[in-house]
């Protein structure tokens, strides 16, 4: 799996060229695109095993 924070500097990610060319041919919104970046930029807790969102995932699945 390939780190998103990887891309060198000046250089532009597929997925954010991807997303700039939707909003260029009107697929989706400049605010969509913008939520989709921030999403996929936003980065887990380090202590995210320990977290009381995945207590609450194993204790609804049961």
């Amino acid at each position: 799996m390939t780190d998103r924070d990887q891309t060198p500097p000046g250089k532009t990610s597929v997925p954010s060229l991807h997303l700039e060319e939707s909003v260029l041919s009107g697929r989706i919104t400049q605010a969509e695109a913008d939520v989709i970046r921030s999403f996929f930029a936003s980065k887990p807790a380090p202590n995210w095993p320990a977290s009381d969102l995945q207590r609450r995932m194993q204790s609804s699945g049961g």
